[in-house]
């Protein structure tokens, strides 16, 4: 069977004309630019990137897709193992900052649970909606993903690590700083691309 030099033409906004062609099929370039298009044409005008900015970018949208990836999974670890020994873990640093030295009560754990699993689930949603944004529309540089990415982002932060901070659960104001920086770092690398 013979495949063709370009697998697929795309047009996009603009009048803008993406090919992708397997690595297979071009020797002497790596994967980043085998699947970015070597040259763009915008209403005419031609634009160039090269090699490493291609690569650049693609590091960086790939990364947000596998962090969008590891949240949905993390949400699911959570839905599906609140109230187990494994997620023990979690309240061993949550639990102290509002029973102190003590268990929480049985209709406490109850609530715990349903509230973990609740909330796991909604996580798990919240980073498939990140994969997707990050893989299709973040891709091909439409300015309105990174601007949602960022305002999501950045009022999810702001609420959940006040709310945290004022209950003095500080390990949650920890894994949201690291969580935050985990997503923004790639929004910010990639800024110049979006024009």
């Amino acid at each position: 069977m013979r495949f063709p030099r370009t697998l697929f033409q795309k047009r996009l906004k603009h009048r803008v004309v993406l090919t992708i062609q397997p690595v297979w099929l071009r020797s002497g370039t790596d994967f980043y630019t085998s699947l970015w298009p070597k040259a763009m044409t915008v209403q005419g005008e031609a634009s160039v990137r090269t090699p490493e900015q291609m690569r650049g970018f693609l590091f960086w949208q790939r990364w947000l897709v596998a962090s969008g990836i590891l949240i949905t999974g993390f949400g699911l670890a959570m839905a599906l193992t609140s109230g187990t020994a494994l997620f023990d873990v979690f309240n061993r640093q949550i639990d102290p900052a509002f029973w102190g030295n003590k268990a929480p009560d049985d209709t406490a754990k109850a609530f715990q649970h349903w509230l973990y699993g609740v909330w796991g689930a909604t996580i798990a949603g919240w980073g498939v909606f990140v994969a997707f944004v990050a893989y299709y529309p973040f891709l091909n540089r439409e300015k309105w993903s990174r601007n949602c990415l960022v305002a999501g982002l950045v009022l999810w932060y702001l609420f959940d690590t006040a709310l945290s901070a004022y209950h003095r659960v500080y390990f949650n104001v920890g894994f949201n700083t690291v969580l935050l920086i985990a997503l923004m770092l790639p929004i910010i690398r990639t800024r110049k691309a979006f024009g």
